[in-house]
């Protein structure tokens, strides 16, 4: 229910948010705490500290309950300003514009308990730094590098949030030059050639002038660029690659190829870039929501940009999305909790497509409120997925194409005719193969499976369709190693 009333005040206050990305720089911000004290953020990072952002609301239990376990008193008082590390800055920022100090006090009905008795590092009660850092639930725990990256460290423990604080990739500038790449920003969902962009940031105290930079597949250099400017430390630049071709689907990397770079900061690996190819034209989405399922919403687009296919709740999805920015929502069912939905979906083929799943919330579908997942695969057959996931924030997508195919009308894998068709009730189906035994799935234009046979190669075979209703199906007919499809329309 919390998570819900959360969901509210964003609408309400914000509009659909989204966590800032783990590896961008995460932006400053003032705020003055209940003992009048103000803190800056990029000044405690320019002192070498690491600043861990806990942003929680009062009436939030899992915000309590991580608040009360003390893993961050623990770290402020063994790390924090004072003690002999003194390496580690902690601040709690009440992000709920509605909250008193009474609240934090403990001594109202809309709070978990007394918020400042025995809490070591400053409480700032400012909405406006939870909409500074995106936030879109409570509680979302940052922790902020001296290098100004930010991550979601999350609700772990005193002697996780010190080992981020220790790793090379959350360390202070380096004197000299040292350029490195902190996040890849264009989409790893494409059919063909890509524009790639990444940030790079100067953690050097030298100001840098130039750089070389390429993207690579399996060591191969597929495309390479030059940066010249001015970046002083700490600054940040985007770098463009333009129209790189990519083998799809393809495992590539950014790196920054001159010598002024740490090893763990100079690659970017965004994964597959790319489209899958589908084995088939006849896909089922396969959606498992989560605890959660009037957030989800999916939709599949052409290579041309219009929608296909489309499911789940768009009244809570990413704003303009669905039938174009300014349209009426094409859909708005809202999937139940907790549930598996299968979705037959025909697509032409000879196309690129590009899925797309949105979480309002922006948690994705797995798994701290569910196991939720999607599964793009194709309808029968028992192929295995080509697109999967469920772990993403307010929304993911992932690029599939379908190759150039034999129309289902021809001949192929060893049938040579239906007939009727259209029928009123009974279809004959003629074989020439040497295979004894040939299986026929039925699937309804839902993908769903309503009749299926195992027929022996023995002159025509009749099906009986009598128990359907009128309609299209598609009747998926396996002989051997090879299978084909073919459409059926049943009209009494």
């Amino acid at each position: 229910m919390k998570k819900l009333l959360l969901m509210a005040s964003l609408i309400a206050s914000t509009g659909a948010m989204a966590q800032l990305p783990d590896g961008s720089i995460c932006p400053d911000f003032t705020g003055t705490d209940l003992n009048g004290v103000t803190h800056n953020l990029y000044d405690y990072l320019d002192q070498g500290y690491t600043v861990v952002v806990d942003v929680s609301a009062t009436w939030c239990g899992p915000c309590w309950g991580y608040h009360t376990g003390g893993a961050l008193e623990n770290l402020w008082d063994t790390y924090g300003p004072g003690t002999s590390e003194n390496k580690v800055i902690v601040l709690m920022i009440e992000g709920d514009g509605s909250t008193t100090l009474a609240d934090l006090q403990g001594s109202t009905g809309a709070t978990q308990g007394d918020w400042i008795t025995g809490t070591p590092y400053p409480i700032i009660d400012n909405a406006a730094i939870a909409n500074t850092l995106q936030i879109g639930y409570y509680p979302t725990i940052y922790t902020v590098c001296p290098n100004r990256v930010i991550r979601e460290s999350g609700q772990i423990s005193t002697a996780a949030h010190w080992a981020i604080a220790n790793a090379n990739d959350c360390a202070a500038a380096v004197a000299g030059s040292n350029l490195g790449l902190v996040t890849y920003n264009s989409s790893t969902a494409v059919c063909g050639n890509l524009d790639m962009e990444v940030t790079m940031i100067n953690m050097g105290t030298n100001t840098a002038t130039s750089a070389a930079l390429a993207v690579k597949q399996a060591g191969t250099t597929l495309a390479t660029q030059n940066w010249n400017g001015s970046l002083a430390t700490y600054a940040t630049v985007n770098v463009t690659f333009t129209n790189v071709a990519i083998t799809n689907p393809a495992a590539v990397t950014v790196e920054i190829t001159t010598s002024d770079v740490v090893a763990s900061d100079n690659v970017l690996d965004p994964g597959l870039v790319g489209a899958a190819n589908a084995p088939t034209t006849f896909i089922t989405v396969e959606l498992m929501t989560d605890n959660y399922g009037a957030e989800t919403y999916w939709r599949i687009l052409n290579g041309a940009g219009s929608m296909v296919a489309e499911g789940g709740n768009i009244l809570v999805g990413t704003t303009n999305i669905g039938n174009g920015a300014g349209a009426a929502p094409a859909h708005a069912t809202a999937y139940a909790n907790a549930t598996l939905y299968n979705i037959g979906v025909s697509v032409p083929a000879n196309d690129c497509y590009t899925f797309e799943a949105y979480d309002f919330y922006g948690d994705g579908m797995c798994c701290a409120f569910g196991a939720g997942y999607y599964k793009v695969r194709p309808t029968w057959g028992g192929g295995a997925s080509f697109i999967d996931g469920g772990e993403f924030l307010a929304s993911v997508e992932d690029a599939f194409r379908t190759a150039a195919v034999v129309g289902i009308e021809e001949e192929s894998a060893g049938v040579t005719n239906i007939y009727p068709n259209p029928t009123n009730g009974t279809v004959n189906l003629v074989f020439n193969t040497a295979e004894t035994k040939v299986n026929v799935d039925v699937f309804n234009v839902l993908g769903e499976r309503v009749m299926t046979r195992t027929l022996n190669n023995n002159g025509v075979q009749t099906m009986d369709m009598n128990s359907l209703n009128n309609g299209l199906y598609y009747f998926n007919i396996s002989i051997g190693d090879n299978s084909t499809t073919h459409k059926v329309t049943l009209n009494r």
